[in-house]
């Protein structure tokens, strides 16, 4: 053990606190590193004392706490002991007891699950702090271990959600490099960029846990309902009627109050783009009075009238791209290189110009940009064998043997690649992008969660 003696001094009054550490620092040599003062940096479960260690007589280490009977009383018994000594008369210097309760009441209403607000509370109670400055010189108390990325969180939520950098000491450092005591962290941001689910990994405090889980399940929440949109746009489309159409009739609004009442309209098209709720289901609800059809019975005859005039007079042999367009054979098919779509993914057809059909992700941002009357509906073949081209973005350490084991990875999956561009940033950390041929959407997740665990990774994502 480090210490081989410990006291506890207890006195009346916080000034007593740091005399008693000046006589001890003049009677014995105080060891370096040694010393804490959580007077002036309370811990954030209200935790009060000085803490030293000292060369004893004959050299002995002798750890020291110096508190007041306040202080001692939080300790041993919690902050319910500092309404005790309030009521008998003594008035701290801070109401640490309301400070934790709002704390407690913070995380309250951030978290929905019990077991991980209980997770969030141990989290707090129980560490080790660090001290680390901004770049003016105030200071953040951290649990050891913690990253620039909560640190970023503690300085203002806004600042953590929109980090994409650190500096450390004035160096560029990965964000999931754990911070020391005393070190001088400078966060930069971009207001494009939002939290990415692999900080989940390496964040400690509860702030930045909560705030990146709210803000991926919001950013997840909006995606499906944007999917959700174009899916029952697309089956009410089929049945002759629009989103617009039954908004206006009131109809939607009527069957949302059934539904759920209190919900919103996004929260009822997540429902569907999480597929938790079937556009058929739907549209049987919202035209209870008609009898409703599945979107591709009706889309067929449009598809092919349009596809047949666009590029009729294209006679390929046979499809072989594993994509169908409802309605019409022969059809020229290409993947956009946008969102490289495989099988397994939600997709949608474009008519292009003199170049077929041209299938994107459901997802992809470039169908903003298009005309709704070009998009048609495509499905993947139920049998097909065809390799589809896609892209994968890793950021690992800057460190010798990374792409042998990157490469030796796709060896043992039997994954051939066509390129392959990497890239060092200067901060320690390099980013490598590799295209290659591919059959579907599963066998993809296999070799990203491979890719993941590899030594020296810290995040792979499609690119």
């Amino acid at each position: 053990m480090y210490d081989a003696v410990a006291f506890r001094v207890i006195v009346s009054d916080i000034a007593a606190c740091y005399g008693v550490l000046g006589h001890l620092h003049a009677l014995w040599r105080p060891v370096p590193g040694r010393f804490k003062d959580f007077i002036a940096l309370p811990k954030k479960n209200g935790y009060r004392s000085l803490h030293t260690t000292v060369a004893g007589p004959s050299g002995s280490l002798i750890e020291i706490q110096i508190r007041t009977e306040e202080m001692d009383a939080v300790a041993d018994s919690g902050l319910a002991a500092h309404w005790h000594y309030k009521e008998g008369g003594q008035q701290p210097s801070k109401d640490l007891a309301y400070e934790w309760l709002n704390r407690l009441r913070e995380w309250q209403q951030e978290v929905d699950d019990p077991s991980e607000f209980l997770e969030t509370v141990r989290s707090e109670l129980f560490h080790e702090e660090i001290f680390v400055f901004t770049p003016a010189g105030d200071v953040i108390q951290l649990p050891r271990g913690a990253s620039p990325v909560d640190f970023a969180f503690a300085v203002h939520t806004e600042v953590g959600l929109h980090c994409v950098g650190a500096k450390v000491n004035g160096r560029m450092v990965p964000l999931r490099k754990p911070l020391e005591s005393g070190d001088r962290v400078e966060v930069m941001t971009d207001r494009r960029r939002l939290p990415n689910r692999e900080w989940l990994d390496f964040v400690v405090t509860s702030r930045a846990r909560t705030r990146i889980r709210t803000a991926i399940r919001r950013r997840e929440q909006e995606e499906a309902a944007e999917i959700g949109r174009n899916l029952l746009e697309r089956a009410l489309k089929a049945n002759g009627s629009s989103i617009n159409a039954i908004s206006q009739s009131g109809a939607l609004d009527d069957y949302i109050e059934r539904w759920r009442g209190g919900h919103t309209l996004d929260d009822l098209l997540a429902q569907v783009g999480f597929n938790k709720l079937s556009t058929e289901t739907l549209v049987e609800r919202l035209l209870p009075e008609q009898q409703t059809v599945p979107p591709r019975s009706v889309a067929s005859p449009q598809t092919s009238s349009l596809a047949a005039r666009l590029f009729g007079r294209r006679k390929p042999k046979g499809n072989k791209s594993g994509v169908e367009v409802g309605g019409l054979d022969n059809v020229l098919i290409s993947f956009a290189n946008c969102c490289s779509p495989l099988p397994g993914d939600q997709i949608v057809g474009y008519v292009t110009r003199g170049q077929g059909v041209r299938v994107h992700r459901l997802a992809c941002e470039t169908l903003t940009e298009f005309s709704p009357e070009r998009m048609v509906e495509v499905r993947w073949s139920t049998e097909t064998d065809v390799t589809h081209q896609v892209s994968v973005r890793l950021v690992s350490d800057d460190r010798p043997g990374i792409l042998a084991n990157v490469s030796i990875c796709f060896q043992d999956l039997s994954i051939n690649i066509s390129e392959a561009n990497c890239r060092v940033l200067g901060d320690g950390t390099a980013i490598h992008t590799f295209r290659f041929g591919i059959e579907s959407l599963e066998k993809l997740e296999t070799i990203v969660q491979r890719l993941k665990s590899l030594k020296g990774i810290s995040r792979v994502e499609r690119a």
